[in-house]
């Protein structure tokens, strides 16, 4: 979603929540995960019914990670 990215980095949030979310209406059609790779992307979810199909974003599956890697410590 390059377009997505140029849009944020303009400013254009809107554009860029736009694009995110049929994006995402794409990709719950042909797969049984998504993972929203980019911060940005994650917090269009909270403007989205509930997926049907898993939604991994990068800062909460850091962060678990983090969690691990600190609880290992």
């Amino acid at each position: 979603m390059e377009e997505a990215f140029h849009a944020l980095l303009a400013g254009d949030m809107e554009t860029h929540d736009r694009i995110v979310s049929e994006g995402l209406h794409s990709a719950y059609k042909q797969a049984d995960v998504v993972m929203l790779a980019q911060a940005s992307m994650a917090r269009v979810l909270q403007q989205l019914p509930s997926p049907p199909v898993p939604v991994m974003t990068s800062p909460e599956s850091g962060i678990r990670w983090l969690k691990t890697l600190a609880e290992s410590a």
